[in-house]
This record gives structure tokens, sequence and C-alpha cells, in this order.
């Protein structure tokens, strides 16, 4: 969208508050909604098994970043029972959900409370241990001049060799498309939204994940676009979903 055309921004004051206050806006959020939000996520081992399989003696270790209540942990461990699961997220609310989970089991899974930014994942994990991080539909909860550290913390913990898998929001969703007809101001930067809960929801391209990876030694294996048409029949709204798939190796 040309740069005249777009929504009026929020001024400085609302933009750094949202920012600064984005961890109290998740735990708000957790607790509201505990855990009935987000689906269960049983298509990750599916579109990227080979990054979780375990081979016959060498058990994997996994680490999830942003993890939520478990919607991916548990799911991932009744296909690999075997794995080491270490799984963070900011809000202390989303990690006691994971605990009380009925499948949490404390040899298998390792919650802890974790803000990626201000936080050095050694202090919980041992360093280049992990052999695939996962950050699905995380890395755009943190604004954009942030992001680099998380990359940064992210390949820290991984072992040469190991993989980040990826997915998240991306430029052309539906979701991006909404904040821009909006008449209420949630713009902080053309890429960077609130939403009406006060979470932030940063969008990527190509270019930009892959520089944040490579930056930190990440070497691109794959990167697409997953196009979805979700339909609502309630509302009679075709929804065009857009997300960035994508998986790098740490080189060294």
């Amino acid at each position: 969208m040309p740069e005249d055309q777009l929504p009026q921004k929020l001024n400085d004051f609302w933009s750094e508050k949202y920012k600064r206050e984005s961890q109290k806006s998740w735990d708000k959020f957790y607790k509201r909604n505990e855990t009935r939000f987000f689906k269960d996520r049983h298509w990750l081992n599916r579109e990227f098994d080979s990054y979780f399989g375990i081979p016959e003696n060498e058990p994997r270790t996994i680490l999830e970043v942003g993890c939520g209540v478990g919607n991916l942990v548990y799911p991932l461990l009744e296909c690999q029972p075997n794995l080491k699961v270490y799984c963070c997220d900011f809000s202390s609310r989303a990690v006691e959900f994971v605990q009380k989970n009925e499948n949490y089991d404390a040899e298998h899974v390792f919650p802890f409370v974790c803000d990626i930014v201000e936080t050095p994942l050694v202090n919980f994990v041992p360093n280049a241990s992990v052999d695939t991080v996962t950050a699905i539909f995380v890395l755009s909860a943190i604004p954009y001049e942030r992001q680099l550290q998380a990359f940064k913390n992210i390949s820290s913990v991984l072992k040469p060799g190991g993989h980040l898998v990826f997915r998240d929001y991306c430029e052309g969703d539906y979701a991006k498309e909404k904040f821009l007809n909006s008449k209420e101001p949630s713009m902080i930067d053309e890429h960077t939204f609130v939403r009406q809960d006060g979470t932030i929801s940063y969008f990527f391209d190509e270019k930009r994940v892959d520089e944040l990876a490579s930056d930190v030694g990440l070497e691109n294996i794959s990167l697409e676009r997953v196009q979805r048409s979700v339909d609502n029949r309630k509302r009679e709204l075709s929804m065009q979903r857009v997300f960035l798939q994508g998986v790098w190796r740490k080189k060294y």
C-alpha cells in the first residue's frame, strides 16, 4: 500500500507503551482464554517430520519458543514420545497451563518462563545442545528493533547442524488487510500492528526473516509462502491467509 494511503500511526507514547507492556497483555490473554483459543498443532509433525524423528539410540532435544499452553508440545510427544522438549513462554500463565496439562511428564517436558529478548536461553538450556528449535507464530510478537536479539538467543542453544523451524505471519495476509482497513488506530509502523487486546503482530517478508537468520549463522534450507483460504459462512466472508514457513540450519 502506498505510504500516503496507510492508516494513521499510533503516536510514540502509545507505540512504546504497547511494546513495553507486551508481557502483561499476553498474561491477560491467557487469563481470559485459558487453553481454549489455539488448536493443537498436529500438522507440525506431518510437515517437518525429518526435524523431529528420532534415530535409533539417538534421542533428540527440541526447544519450542513461545510455547503458549502446549498446543505443539503435547501433539508432538504423541508422535515422538521419547523427545526431550524444552519449552518457554514469557507469559507465566501460559507456562502454568503447560505444567497442568494431563499429559505433562517432568522427565520429557521442561517448561520455563523466559523473554527471549531479555533473558539468555542458556540460563535454562545447555549451550549448543538443541537439535531443533520451533518458532511458530511467536517472533511476530516481538517488535522490529528487538527481533535480531531473539534470533541470536535462539542460535546460541542450537547445535552446529541443528535446525530452526519457523512459521509466522506474512505480508499479504488477510489479518494485515484487516488492520489496514480498520477505523481504530492500530499501526505502530507499516509492518507492525496492535490488536484490540494489546498484543503486537509483525508481518514478515522473505527478505527480512532470511536476513535475520543469516546474521546469526543460520543457513537457509527452505522458505516459502503457505496460502490458505478460510471461509466464514456465518459472515459470508472468504479470508486469504498467508504465512511464511521456513527451515534454517546452524552452520557453526
